[in-house]
């Protein structure tokens, strides 16, 4: 009698073993995409890492030129050979930084193209956090491309306001579109820095998962 049942004993004591062992590989497949996607995550980080130096040397670079604009156009004969040459170089920062912009928009496409491909069967969560992220990155971009765009404003302003050789000629009203577009930029460049801190936190998030 005792015998008799042990086969329909070790069927139910079997089922649960299969399915806790498929649980288990699922939370590990999914622990593996995890930091698959954390990885990439790291990668994306080293191309913010140049292209955010890029951006501080040409932030710093346009505001060293601003002191020097308020200082020369304080005077009766400001010297427009070197606010046309400080403008011209701030014109070719702001393409260096279009260009490291171009190079982390590509970082971010691999991050996408990366992510896309894992399951994350046993962990929506997961999933989601990875998805923020994503979303995240795409904002601190265009943050920053509208910051670099204010820019390139400002300088084509500051451009056309020291365009006439004769200074009895400028347009004071470049002037002040330069100005506003700088306040603009400088704003936005906040924002930026803000969205960075969203990302930072919501990377956190997903390596949580791991």
């Amino acid at each position: 009698m005792t015998y008799r049942y042990l086969p329909i004993i070790t069927l139910f004591l079997l089922v649960p073993a299969l399915f806790f062992s498929g649980c288990t590989s699922s939370r590990l497949a999914d622990t593996h995409d995890t930091t698959l996607a954390v990885k990439s995550y790291d990668t994306w980080v080293d191309a913010q890492k140049t292209y955010d130096r890029q951006v501080r040397t040409s932030l710093d670079q346009i505001g060293q030129h601003i002191t020097i604009y308020n200082s020369e156009l304080a005077k009766s004969q400001p010297d427009i050979t070197v606010l046309r040459a400080d403008t011209a170089s701030d014109q070719q920062a702001l393409r260096d930084w279009e260009a490291q912009s171009r190079a982390l928009d590509a970082a971010t496409d691999r991050f996408n193209a990366e992510t896309s491909a894992l399951n994350f069967s046993a962990s929506p969560d997961a999933r989601q956090a990875v998805a923020v992220v994503a979303q995240d990155m795409k904002i601190y971009s265009i943050t920053m491309n509208n910051a670099e765009q204010h820019l390139v404003d400002y300088t084509n302003a500051m451009n056309a306001y020291l365009t006439p050789d004769d200074p009895d000629y400028w347009n004071d009203a470049f002037r002040v579109a330069a100005m506003d577009a700088n306040s603009k930029a400088v704003k936005t460049i906040t924002d930026g820095d803000d969205a960075l801190a969203a990302l930072s936190s919501a990377a956190k998030k997903l390596e949580a998962y791991q």
